[in-house]
């Protein structure tokens, strides 16, 4: 029997490859209508874009309206309640120099795939920001695509994770819970007798917690372990024992805000057909407007060392920007918030983003992120930066007070630590 949706993906691929021939050799104007037709063609949007607002000086009015009210009214997300009401100093006491030994992957080799790293990247980094000791176990063999000739291998490596949890004097196990368990992978039998030989709670984070399957992987962790979280705003209300929210961070030691702001915008990423249209739009934006900007960006098969940005200099690069693009299409149907985001907000830079749902209960529309729903509002967006830059530095400034309110390390460690539960 046909899988349709096999076919559709293969599909898919094989005109996002022709596009990315053409567009590499063709000049800029047809490669925005190029790209532009996919997208029509792929999400099945109308012919003519509708925007809220006639032109950019009734969005100008907008924006600027809408951050004299924010003087007025502050606003605070729903999720957590504002910092004046919490005792900052208690929350820093009860998690630094806490014990949490991470199991995770680390971005190398296994085999012919590279491992996840995100779940690294974020909580140990951002542990290590509040205080926290840690220790980390890297396990690429044992999670997500496994191969089966790893079996005896992996009972070894469970012995040492044992003896080396032991020896640290663990307080928190916390591992990267974001695959289904099989029996070559660590799974719930693993994580049992890591519990019954160590007797220390054992947390999961799911990074991908978007759909029905995120759910099952939860329910399936939770038979074998104390707690599981997701980062998904969007999920929030999903009631399992054990499921928590927690809000996504960033290091503050990498993020924050650059002395001199040099570049007026920046974007370097995997881009597909749902991203392209939009980043050749800033492409020429920048190209006529707003010089020394950096935006690059690739095929996720095109992930090499010539146009992949090392760790630091990306860093480097959001603490100099002035604004970044984020753009949330993961696919047709999936949007959510991305890692620029928080990084957006630590470093005090703008966040233009395409707009979703997530983004908008985590952080306040024109007041704390600029967003666009269609080409017209990213125009409108991108001529802000170049004409209002005071108006959003305003705008950088609301969101790294969020930031700092609600998505510093020390607030989302002192979550986890405390089993997700909230200050009163």
């Amino acid at each position: 029997m046909l899988n349709i949706n096999k076919i559709k993906r293969h599909v898919l691929k094989k005109l996002e490859k022709i596009l990315f021939l053409i567009i590499r050799n063709a000049p800029l104007n047809l490669a925005l209508f190029l790209s532009r037709l996919m997208r029509k063609i792929l999400f099945r949007e109308k012919i003519f874009e509708n925007s809220e607002f006639k032109n950019f000086i009734e969005y100008k009015k907008f924006v600027k309206f809408s951050n004299s009210l924010n003087k007025k009214n502050k606003f605070f997300s729903v999720v957590s309640p504002p910092a004046n009401k919490i005792n900052l100093e208690d929350r820093s006491s009860r998690v630094k120099g806490k014990r949490v030994f991470f199991i995770c992957c680390d971005g190398n080799q296994n085999d012919s795939k590279k491992t996840p790293a995100t779940f690294l990247d974020v909580w140990r980094d951002t542990s290590n920001d509040a205080g926290i000791i840690h220790k980390v176990s890297v396990a690429n063999k044992f999670m997500y695509n496994v191969m089966p000739g790893f079996l005896l291998e992996k009972e070894d490596y469970v012995d040492n994770v044992i003896n080396e949890i032991k020896i640290f004097g663990t307080e928190l196990i916390f591992f990267d819970a974001n695959y289904i368990p099989n029996e070559f992978t660590l799974n719930q039998d693993d994580f049992i007798r890591i519990k019954k030989e160590t007797n220390i709670p054992i947390y999961g984070h799911i990074g991908d917690f978007i759909d029905e399957h995120g759910v099952n992987c939860a329910r399936i962790w939770l038979t074998a372990i104390d707690c599981i979280f997701h980062s998904n705003i969007e999920m929030l209300d999903t009631k399992i024992e054990g499921l928590h929210y927690i809000p996504y961070s960033c290091s503050v030691k990498r993020y924050y805000p650059g002395c001199k702001k040099s570049i007026p915008i920046f974007f370097s990423g995997v881009v597909n057909i749902s991203r392209l249209w939009y980043v050749l739009k800033v492409q020429k934006f920048v190209d006529n407007f707003l010089p020394n900007s950096l935006i690059s960006f690739f095929k996720s098969n095109e992930r090499t060392s010539k146009n992949f940005l090392h760790q630091s200099e990306y860093d480097a690069i959001i603490r100099k920007s002035s604004a970044v693009l984020d753009l949330t299409h993961r696919s047709r149907k999936v949007k959510n918030t991305s890692g620029r985001m928080f990084q957006a907000m630590a470093a005090e830079t703008v966040l233009v983003a395409e707009e979703c749902s997530a983004l908008n209960k985590l952080l306040q529309p024109y007041v704390e992120y600029l967003p666009f729903k269609n080409g017209k509002e990213l125009d409108y967006a991108l001529q802000l930066l170049k004409e209002e830059p005071d108006l959003c530095k305003l705008i950088a400034t609301n969101s790294l007070t969020k930031f700092k309110l609600n998505h510093s390390p020390i607030n989302v460690w002192s979550k986890i630590i405390d089993g997700n539960k909230f200050f009163e």
